[in-house]
């Protein structure tokens, strides 16, 4: 949610690279080219280590292709950088383009998204040529002045923003702050002798959820370092708070749903009917609520919210790996489902269930998704079945070596028993039963292809010109849904699933991962004292 709508056209026109194996990768407007790249900060917040993150490029450029519209499934998207500030990640290559490409790179974004850190790290420093006549010597002072390079011109760039600085070797860097705001006029630094500058400009505004948060609670909206969630269940006639100001409530009676809170408020579960008192602020009850008074009479619904995409292949564990069991997602009767839900500016609650598939899916016909051959019975049946009554084969054999329609004994065949008196008129109606046999099996094989990504989550397959069109639409499967309410309807949206919970888990340790804990000697003790007393009274008997 921190993506700026059609950025490329609000400031200029950018075209981005199509899909087109003949698209042009730089285009100039008014004697400059000009590009944009997408910039991912703050990657330490996604997982802990480096090839974790790695292993999300996939995942992060399918997210933003949807975030794009239609424009995404056009472009290319191989100028997405995914870097971190606070661990150094990337960020050297992303210093090494900024200074091969030179001219002026501008850092446009909303508020606290970390472009300030960001300017930071990836600046070029220490690449100011050195100027003749002035020795490198370390013992050698070096002037008070900073070192400028004359007679360069300045870029036209307009009025509006401040005039460049004098170029040094290590320049002032601007401050970095948690604090929304912080930059109020853009910075403009510039590099390698005139090669470049950048251009730090102050974040987009953002819709106003600080303003329903008190002011002592608002530092729990950044999200400062990565979150280890906790795993929490909602059952049946439950809601999950977060911070007080956002319910999360299941529809589906049946189901239950995990879910992982990566935010820095404080979740809770409670029976709905307090979950909603809480919410509206009608409650007595001492549970953290963040909002400001009389933001509970604005709380409205959101949105509804259906877990539509599959997990099951990352979430079944041993059944689906290659190494273990190795079962096709399709072969197990269950499926996991799951959804992340957005905070704007404050992150994201990872929602998972896990249904029957006969539950899911129980309005998909049969000839869908099995064998269109018909089913030979098993068990008992099988012995009813006469020699008679057993459906022929469906595969021709031959009588002997080369019969086919050019042979004279097949054709005489025809001839007499046919009430034609074409004798190709029987092999025409074969063929063109064959071709509708061929069309059923195409269509079918449509349906089962349809059905499969809609089980998968991603988008329908088109027909082809060889495929029949159904007539009947697809029935929507059973997805498990969940309604969440926020203050004015607001602060909302929803992605496909990250698995974050897989990729931060709690830390195990290896005395934790131990099966069998160590024997208790208490039991040992009594065991002793036991033969010791039953040795005293057998002595003082005998």
């Amino acid at each position: 949610m921190s993506l700026v709508p059609r950025l490329n056209q609000l400031i200029g026109d950018i075209r981005l690279r199509t899909r087109n194996r003949r698209s042009i990768a730089t285009h100039f407007q008014h004697d400059r080219a000009l590009s944009m790249n997408f910039v991912i900060t703050r990657s330490d917040l996604l997982a802990p280590k480096k090839e974790q993150v790695d292993s999300l490029m996939p995942y992060l450029r399918e997210v933003l292709r949807e975030a794009l519209g239609r424009t995404g499934r056009m472009v290319r998207l191989g100028n997405m950088w995914c870097v971190s500030s606070k661990r150094a990640w990337w960020t050297a290559d992303l210093r090494e383009e900024i200074f091969r490409r030179g001219g002026a790179s501008w850092l446009v974004g909303k508020i606290n998204v970390g472009k300030s850190q960001l300017f930071e790290s990836a600046f070029p420093k220490g690449r100011l040529p050195a100027i003749p006549g002035h020795s490198t010597d370390e013992n050698t002072k070096m002037d008070e002045k900073p070192q400028v390079v004359e007679g360069l011109d300045p870029l036209k760039v307009g009025e509006w923003l401040p005039p460049a600085r004098k170029e040094e070797m290590y320049p002032a860097m601007p401050t970095v702050s948690d604090l929304a705001g912080t930059t109020a006029s853009p910075i403009r630094i510039p590099f390698g002798g005139g090669r470049g500058e950048l251009i730090d400009l102050p974040g987009l505004a953002r819709t106003t959820l600080t303003n329903h948060v008190m002011t002592k609670y608002r530092d729990q909206l950044i999200m400062k370092s990565r979150i280890v969630p906790e795993q929490k269940v909602i059952k049946a006639g439950q809601s999950l708070m977060i911070g007080g100001m956002f319910r999360f409530t299941p529809r589906s009676p049946d189901v239950v749903i995990l879910a992982y809170n990566f935010t820095p408020m404080d979740p809770h579960i409670t029976n709905t009917q307090k979950a909603i008192e809480i919410t509206e602020q009608r409650s007595d009850l001492l549970v953290n609520n963040i909002a400001v008074p009389g933001v509970g009479s604005d709380m409205k619904l959101a949105g509804s919210f259906a877990l539509r995409y599959d997990v099951t292949k990352e979430r079944a564990g041993p059944l689906t790996q290659r190494h273990a069991v190795n079962f096709k997602v399709t072969d197990l009767p269950f499926r996991v489902l799951s959804i992340d839900i957005l905070i704007e500016s404050v992150g994201w609650v990872e929602l998972v269930a896990q249904v029957r598939t006969r539950s899911l899916y129980n309005d998909r016909p049969a000839s869908d998704y099995e064998n269109s051959q018909p089913r030979r019975p098993e068990g008992p049946e099988a012995w009813d079945i006469d020699a008679d009554e057993r459906p022929p084969k469906a595969k021709y054999t031959p009588r002997f070596k080369g019969e086919g329609p050019w042979h004279p004994e097949f054709t005489s065949n025809i001839a007499t028993t046919s009430d034609s008196t074409d004798p190709w008129a029987n092999i025409n109606q074969a063929t063109s039963k064959n071709q509708e046999s061929k069309m059923q099996a195409k269509q079918i094989q449509a349906n089962a292809r349809r059905w499969d990504a809609v089980e998968q989550g991603t988008d329908v397959p088109k027909t082809t010109e060889g495929e029949l069109p159904e007539e009947e639409q697809l029935p929507e499967p059973n997805w498990p849904i969940i309604d969440v309410f926020s203050p004015h309807g607001h602060f909302v949206g929803a992605r496909r699933p990250m698995n974050g919970w897989l990729l931060n888990k709690p830390l195990v340790t290896s005395k934790q991962k131990r099966s069998r804990p160590r024997k208790s000697m208490k039991g040992e003790k009594k065991k002793s004292k036991r033969m010791l007393r039953m040795a005293k009274s057998t002595y003082f008997t005998g």
